[in-house]
């Protein structure tokens, strides 16, 4: 299929840095390739798995000014490992992990580099540094060249904790540049279906917080994939999970019980709660087993109603009276441990790495009262990073932005141009006002189906298609996005094929250092050359300046005038380039 040849662009100041902007887009490539249905049923926005772009700009607000928590939390991350922007990542085919990682076949190597890559994502996204996106990208790419399936007992813990890590990553990298080439994104959403969402979605009631994980990791790769069906299948299990993981009195003497767990009779679900003597509000699943089992449980269903919130589910609404109590109850245990427990005997192990996220959520934005928490979250700060676990207090800390704010709908991008070329089509079309970015499909059918069509992203207001067939029809379309999508333009039927170079005429501009040019037919790329001497502008010779400008202008000027007294066009359709006599400039 069809790629997306993005042009260059200027390498990013760090001041201010890149702003990823909330950007819905339609489904682009199928979980499954049976279903021959429109792609682009329901929109998502991007970037959108557990941290939004409003959050971040939040963010880098407080961190130009200099403010707390927020400066200590991005010092204490940039200290970390998972920071490093010179590391090597270490993937392999098959990762073979057992229980607590023994063997270890791969399991650290693999947490490690997809925690660096969220982590390296991160930074670039509040600093601008382009060594952290390129680091962050280095990585994603290696595995998703390499990776193949997960072996051993924990083959979907391991796949849901790199996959909640990946899914981050990605989709900050994907929608703050276009530097991530079109091939490597959709190697690496293939790495998400064959490697990763084979084990993370299929639930078998091992416990709870594998099971949490896993949903957490499904319903990034949904938001990444652009997946609906998935993304609702996903969101429904995870209400059923989540009450089947908290208690609450309203259910009841005993817990409640999802339909496939296989938990009957009292002793059974007693059992599978880790035998408590008594069944209290908040308690956990797990909270008998200890209280850091507890917290993966918790931290992932915070971070699914995280994602939910910022694609526009209210799922605090279902779930948020049940995430109250529970942290509540294990902030309360690490706290002050009670010599007296509903589990019969202490309880060991703590919380606080992942306690940030749902007391910004449940108590900051929606008012629940949480003093045990409060007190942890002050006590935990700056939050550290691990498994399915990331930087709570940098990104989270006080931030009222989890909702993305003012989504309007964007409008209808107007196509300027569709020029062939051999194995590609340019496409230019007119900037729409305030939209943050545009998505453009090509089809080899005019229905757009799933099977025919490829979908790319694009920043500015030109792309050019490659990887088509020469004297084959396509089908082209785009639309925009501020925040929501506009329609899709009237598809056009294009037909690549191998062309002439351009003719241009040019003749010197009337402003010092300028030169002007008629603007050539089929054009798909401008170069201007300015030079010293004719004989310097002619052959392999190097120019002094060199200006790329867009393929519908017709003028240029040196920037740098002194010594410039010569100039040359040169234009490009496709792979196919003509270079314009020298003619001397004023």
């Amino acid at each position: 299929m069809a790629g997306l040849a993005t042009p260059a662009t200027a390498v990013p100041s760090p001041t201010p840095a890149p702003t990823p902007a909330p950007t819905r887009t339609a489904t682009a490539q199928p979980a499954a390739p049976s279903a021959e249905e429109p792609a682009g049923a329901a929109p998502f926005v991007h970037p959108g798995v557990s941290v939004s772009a409003d959050q971040l700009a939040f963010v880098r607000e407080k961190l130009s000014d200099d403010a707390e928590p927020w400066v200590g939390a991005l010092r204490s991350m940039m200290r970390s490992q998972y920071a490093d922007p010179d590391r090597i990542p270490a993937p392999r085919a098959v990762v073979d992990c057992g229980r607590y990682s023994i063997p270890d076949n791969g399991c650290t190597d693999e947490l490690t580099d997809a925690g660096s890559a969220y982590t390296l994502a991160l930074a670039w996204t509040l600093t601008g540094q382009l060594e952290y996106l390129q680091s962050s990208i280095r990585i994603m790419d290696a595995w998703s060249g390499t990776v193949r399936r997960h072996t051993g007992a924990n083959a979907w813990l391991q796949s849901a904790w790199t996959a909640s890590m990946w899914t981050r990553a990605a989709e900050l990298v994907r929608y703050s540049t276009d530097r991530w080439p079109a091939p490597a994104v959709e190697r690496f959403a293939s790495m998400l279906r064959n490697a990763y969402l084979p084990y993370t979605d299929n639930l078998f009631e091992e416990n709870g917080n594998w099971e949490l994980t896993m949903l957490e990791a499904t319903v990034g790769t949904a938001v990444f994939l652009d997946d609906e069906a998935l993304y609702e299948r996903s969101i429904e299990r995870y209400l059923k999970r989540v009450k089947a993981y908290v208690y609450l009195p309203a259910d009841g003497s005993l817990p409640y019980t999802t339909g496939s767990s296989g938990l009957v009779t009292p002793p059974q679900i007693v059992e599978y709660w880790h035998s408590p003597t008594t069944f209290v509000a908040g308690l956990a699943q797990e909270t008998c087993r200890d209280l850091t089992h507890t917290e993966y449980g918790l931290a992932a269903a915070v971070d699914v109603a995280q994602t939910a919130t910022i694609q526009g589910r209210d799922v605090y609404a279902k779930v948020g009276d049940r995430l109250v109590a529970g942290l509540e109850l294990a902030s309360r245990y690490t706290l002050e441990p009670p010599p007296v427990t509903p589990c019969g005997a202490p309880i060991t192990g703590t919380t606080g790495r992942a306690v940030e996220a749902g007391y910004n959520a449940l108590h900051n934005r929606l008012g629940h009262a949480m003093p045990f928490t409060a007190r942890l979250v002050e006590q935990s700060r700056p939050s550290g990073s691990g498994f399915h676990i990331g930087w709570q207090t940098l990104t989270d800390a006080e931030n009222p932005w989890v909702v993305p704010q003012a989504v309007p709908t964007a409008a209808a991008p107007e196509v300027a141009a569709v020029v062939p070329g051999a194995g590609q089509v340019a496409l230019r079309w007119r900037a729409v006002p305030y939209a943050t970015g545009y998505q453009v499909q090509v089809s080899t059918a005019p229905t757009f189906s799933r099977s025919t069509t490829t979908s790319s992203t694009a920043i500015g207001t030109d792309a050019v298609l490659v990887g088509l067939r020469n004297a084959t029809p396509v089908w082209v379309r785009l639309r925009a996005a501020q925040g929501r999508t506009s329609a899709f333009t009237v598809p056009v039927e294009v037909v690549p094929r191998a062309v002439a170079a351009p003719r241009v005429q040019v003749r010197p501009g009337t402003a010092p250092g300028s030169v002007t040019w008629d603007l050539p037919a089929r054009a798909t790329r401008v170069e201007v050359r300015f030079g010293t001497t004719a004989a310097g502008l002619r052959g392999d010779a190097r120019p002094i300046e060199v200006a790329l400008v867009a393929p519908t202008t017709t003028i240029a000027t040196a920037t740098r005038l002194a010594g410039v007294r010569f100039a040359q066009v040169v234009v490009w359709n496709g792979d196919q380039r003509t270079a314009s006599p020298v003619v001397r400039v004023p």
